[in-house]
């Protein structure tokens, strides 16, 4: 079967993926309708290069145009390197593309400038066996021949045709088709007469600009001529969109290189005679000048790799260094491999791909839009306002949440880009943060009675109402707004630390790690104050405790197809509530004895370092959740967090337990409060204030990389967080008032952390989100 039409392609396709692909183009075009208008145009041109540039969203869906079109060299990262950024996506290196192009090839046609890119698939792909079937990658650039070599299933070859006139070269394109074969097709065509996955042609205009002497510029045309009929489709025009697709079912794809810019005053006095600009101008403005499907299939920014790369072009002039070949290589694997490499939910590339389908996204969209529009006729019919009923409206919340991050983070609705290392820009913003919330200030008119005796009664005899109050409760240490407050303080921090990707800095690590071990002192703090104050040790405590840190990430693990560990914050806070209502449940009887409940902190503490340590206890519960939960979870990732903060935890149930027992003295009239003479009060601040700099001057000219400050941190980071908090609690200027901005933030600070993944961030926090509202020069 010649499967060279669309009636051929309709043969081998069921009608109902017809008719999907139908109402999906359909939809697509209804959405972007300014690609119609030249369609049918052919070499009209009805859209010109500028109305383009500022249009350019509308017309490229898949963001193919941002990749082949535009982009810039990154700034130079803490380690010297730099990488090519596309427009609006991001661009990934393949260190292999057997799951692409299996049993497939991929064929380079051109002078010695394609010959390079050749080269870089040579030194990217060879394993150590490779085939080098004629002549080897250290003499290819010297040779005028035909080479070829095979990796992993996948054969590359290069056809030296600088003419684009050869025998072979028409061998290739006679073969092409660019719809997907259908598999008997592809089991009963002969080897050599089946079509490439991907070709790459390299303009003729060196040579034509060299050789062609006045009739250069027809020599070009009539070779470019003789090209265009196989690109007269758009590049992404049979790209599947929404739909659930195997590696056969990808187009096969033609790119035409535009004609290399030389160094010109690199070039020898001959070549520079007559290979020059207005020639080369002249060449590339007739590709230019072909339609815009056309145009479609040309990667102009191989001519922009060179600007700015920071690599210097080969002597002669004509020919780029290896790494910006390499990325020239990238672009076109780029190009054709993110369809289905975007199947993989840890794949991070966003040019030229898909929105592929996920059931589960589809389930809740239907399901959060029949609930908006059957909630919404009940309280127009009835009118009845659901949203004061908490459990319809929670569920409503959830699922619309669950929807929208989808809806951010795994489509292309919204363009991704690259983080980049920013410390000054950090730093700025984290001096706005810390000024917008001081202007967020609130004084606490409602005296806090200093270490107030709380009268232990079980959680149900509570007032149901009294949330409200709780808000204001002292929990001895630090007050519940001001616990609010810090924790919204320190997820601030942390946001910016990821978005501005400055964890290269170590003193910025350091104060992060620290305000990490600080918000588990809190978390640790605040567990043991309601277990001593309330007794209540209920199943349903805990349920409600593990529900409400675990539900949120569980949703977010199944519906972004991402390991729970990646937020980790959920999985740590719940390992370590568990192991602060099991010290303070076992022996319980026996809480009213401080010593006797310090003896259970210090035998948690060690029991808990054993459990984290011995390998074979967390792999088995990871291997638990996978086949009973179908939930994944990175072991070596949670036991380098576990290991970071196991000690700083049972600090702060201690600490709350000493608070606790003070507490409880002077209710019962044991301990008296004592009025502190202001000079031994001035003496506690120095002392503290003194022991914060001891510390930051100890750990910054102690420790000067990560891994030696890691090994250290779990012994050291609770010795700035006592006499911080102690700080807090004193100083008069600020222990009367709350900043409520951060306070605010505090109170939803693990969704907040949760949901940066990606709604702050994209990618599982891995780039930027960009709205595309302008895409100019």
């Amino acid at each position: 079967m010649n499967y060279e039409s669309l009636d051929a392609y309709r043969q081998e396709v069921p009608y109902s993926k017809i008719i999907v692909e139908f109402v999906l183009v359909s939809y697509a075009r209804a959405r972007y309708p300014a690609q119609d208008q030249t369609w049918n145009n052919g070499p009209d041109r009805a859209w010109q290069k500028t109305e383009s540039r500022t249009r350019f969203r509308q017309f490229d869906p898949y963001r193919c145009q941002a990749l082949l079109n535009d982009g810039a060299w990154s700034p130079v990262a803490p380690d010297g390197s730099k990488k090519w950024e596309p427009k609006n996506c991001r661009m990934v290196e393949y260190s292999s593309v057997r799951a692409c192009l299996a049993d497939r090839n991929v064929v380079f046609v051109g002078d010695s400038t394609i010959r390079q890119v050749f080269r870089a698939a040579v030194q990217r792909f060879k394993p150590e066996r490779v085939k080098i079937a004629n002549g080897n990658s250290s003499n290819t650039g010297r040779q005028h021949r035909d080479l070829s070599f095979e990796a992993g299933g996948v054969k590359f070859d290069f056809i030296w045709d600088p003419w684009l006139n050869s025998s072979k070269l028409e061998k290739v394109l006679s073969n092409f088709h660019s719809l997907p074969m259908p598999p008997k097709e592809f089991t009963t065509r002969k080897e050599e007469d089946a079509s490439p996955a991907l070709i790459l042609l390299g303009a003729p205009g060196l040579w034509a600009a060299r050789y062609g002497r006045d009739d250069f510029l027809d020599i070009f045309k009539r070779r470019i001529d003789h090209i265009t009929p196989y690109i007269s489709d758009r590049f992404d025009e049979n790209m599947p969109w929404m739909l659930n697709f195997d590696a056969g079912d990808i187009a096969n794809h033609i790119l035409l290189a535009p004609v290399q810019i030389p160094e010109y005053e690199q070039l020898s006095p001959s070549r520079r005679r007559i290979i020059t600009a207005i020639r080369i101008g002249e060449m590339n403005d007739y590709l230019s000048q072909l339609s815009q499907d056309q145009s479609s299939h040309i990667p102009w920014v191989y001519n922009k790799l060179s600007v700015g790369s920071g690599n210097d072009s080969s002597v002669d002039g004509l020919h780029v260094s290896d790494s910006v070949a390499a990325h020239k290589l990238d672009i076109a694997i780029n190009a054709h491999c993110n369809t289905i490499s975007r199947r993989s939910s840890s794949f991070k590339g966003t040019c030229c791909v898909p929105d592929h389908a996920n059931n589960r996204f589809i389930w809740a969209f239907r399901k959060a839009t029949s609930v908006s529009i059957v909630s919404a006729g009940f309280e127009f019919m009835l009118g009845v306002n659901l949203i004061k009923h908490g459990i319809f409206n929670a569920v409503r919340t959830i699922v619309i949440v669950v929807s929208l991050t989808f809806f951010y983070d795994r489509t292309t609705f919204l363009g991704k880009l690259e983080r980049h290392y920013q410390p000054i820009e950090f730093i700025i913003m984290c001096i706005i943060w810390l000024v917008v919330s001081v202007f967020s200030a609130k004084k606490i008119f409602k005296p806090i009675p200093h270490l107030q005796a709380p009268v232990a009664r079980p959680r149900q005899e509570r007032n149901p109402n009294d949330d409200d109050d709780d808000d204001d409760e002292d929990l001895g240490m630090v007050s519940r707004k001001h616990s609010n407050e810090i924790k919204g303080l320190v997820q601030g921090f942390i946001l910016l630390y990821h978005y501005h990707h400055v964890s290269h800095t170590l003193w910025i690590y350091k104060i992060i790690q620290l305000s990490i071990s600080l918000y588990f002192f809190l978390t640790a703090y605040s567990h043991t104050m309601y277990f001593l104050r309330t007794n209540d040790f209920s199943f349903g405590r805990v349920l409600t405790v593990l529900f409400r840190l675990n539900f949120l990430s569980a949703v977010l693990s199944y519906f972004m197809k991402t390991d729970y560990s990646l937020y980790y914050f959920a999985p740590l806070i719940s390992f370590w509530f568990l192991f602060v209502y099991g010290t303070l449940r076992i022996f319980r009887e026996h809480n009213n004895d401080v010593n006797m409940v310090l003896a259970k902190v210090i035998a948690a503490a060690m029991i808990t370092t054993i459990f984290i340590s011995k390998h074979g206890i967390l792999e088995a519960v990871a291997k638990f959740s996978h086949t009973y939960f179908n939930i994944n979870w990175n072991v070596r990732e949670m036991r380098f967090r576990l290991q970071l903060d196991r000690y700083v935890v049972f600090i702060g149930t201690a600490m709350a337990v000493c608070f606790h027992d003070i507490a409880v003295r002077k209710a019962q009239g044991i301990l008296q409060s004592v009025v502190r003479d202001p000079s031994h009060q001035r003496l506690y601040i120095m002392s503290c204030l003194a022991s914060l700099g001891i510390f930051v001057f100890f750990t910054q000219f102690n420790y000067s990389d990560k891994v030696t400050y890691n090994k250290v941190h779990p012994f050291i980071s609770w010795v700035p967080i006592v006499p911080f908090l102690a700080l807090r609690r004193e100083l008069q200027v600020v222990k009367d008032v709350y900043l409520r901005l951060p306070a605010g933030l505090g109170q939803i600070s693990l969704e907040t952390f949760v949901l940066q993944y990606h709604v702050w961030l994209a990618g599982n926090a891995t780039a930027k989100h960009t709205l595309d509202l302008w895409d100019g020069p």
